[in-house]
């Protein structure tokens, strides 16, 4: 019985130290720096992606957010980035850590105490920001020791990056790293998260035409010729004013002679003579009485 009391009190030891182990890291998980999802379109101007931050007051809190250097190109003047601290206020009292950001007292109304109240957040320390290098170094510190990041959840600052150009797209993601935060003596462990900015690039119209070619056949017109060359009439046959059927030498009518038939025109009128081979035997009377 001596020696069953005896342990005891050791294993309530063992539980105990496990329980206060295991507190703090309960805490540090609540304790969240964190860019939100954002998007954005092509020309776009005053450009912010916000940070937010979930936890207890900060006496001290700096931290890179690291970037893609291809995001410079995106923007109409990769030097103009700035860091502005944020207007948005957060409930306060026993909801801070476990409450949400607000912009009216209503937001806060699961709160038994306390309600929507400006978030304290003091002016981060100017940083020289080069685009290129892909990081931007942001810090608070008043030197004093006073709270510069009220408790609460929310969003505590923007990252301004000014005017997008026209023809910009693409995702780029954004991640918080290197996090120092303290609480006067306290070190506070916050667990970054990353987000992205979604930039939606110019809407494209294709327009699409319709071309329609006319291949035009020309017709072919036959002209029958007569013998000398002049065109004969539709049919193919021309018929003589007057027909020539006068007895060349040899006794037969000139119609009858073999040969092929040869039409001629004197003076605009026409006169059939027969047989090629006779055609000499034709008088300037023969054409007269053609006419």
């Amino acid at each position: 019985m001596t020696r069953y009391m005896m342990q005891t009190p050791r294993r309530w030891a063992t539980v105990a130290a496990a329980l206060l182990m295991a507190i703090p890291a309960l805490a540090s998980a609540q304790n969240v720096l964190s860019v939100p999802e954002t998007m954005a379109r092509a020309g776009d101007t005053g450009v912010a992606i916000p940070v937010d931050y979930t936890g207890p007051d900060l006496t001290t809190l700096t931290f890179n957010v690291n970037f893609d250097p291809a995001f410079c190109a995106m923007l109409a003047n990769p030097s103009a980035i700035t860091i502005v601290t944020s207007t948005a206020k957060a409930c306060t009292s026993d909801c801070s850590n476990g409450g949400t950001s607000c912009t009216v007292g209503g937001d806060c109304s699961a709160c038994t105490t306390g309600g929507c109240q400006t978030r304290t957040k003091a002016q981060p320390l100017e940083q020289t920001i080069t685009c290129a290098s892909g990081t931007m170094r942001i810090a608070f510190d008043t030197g004093t020791g006073s709270i510069v990041i009220g408790k609460g959840r929310g969003e505590i600052l923007e990252i301004n990056v000014g005017t997008l150009i026209g023809n910009a797209s693409g995702i780029f993601t954004f991640t918080p790293a290197s996090v120092d935060a303290h609480n006067g003596p306290l070190t506070i462990t916050i667990g970054p998260t990353p987000g992205t900015l979604r930039i939606v690039g110019p809407t494209t119209t294709t327009s699409s035409s319709t071309t329609s070619t006319t291949i035009t056949t020309p017709s072919t017109t036959t002209t029958t010729l007569a013998g000398d060359g002049s065109p004969l009439p539709r049919g193919g046959h021309r018929r003589p004013r007057h027909a020539v059927d006068r007895v060349a030498p040899g006794g037969l009518p000139r119609s009858q002679l073999p040969g092929p038939a040869t039409e001629l025109v004197i003076n605009g009128e026409l006169a059939r003579l027969v047989g090629r081979e006779h055609a000499e035997n034709v008088t300037a009377e023969d054409l007269r009485e053609v006419r």
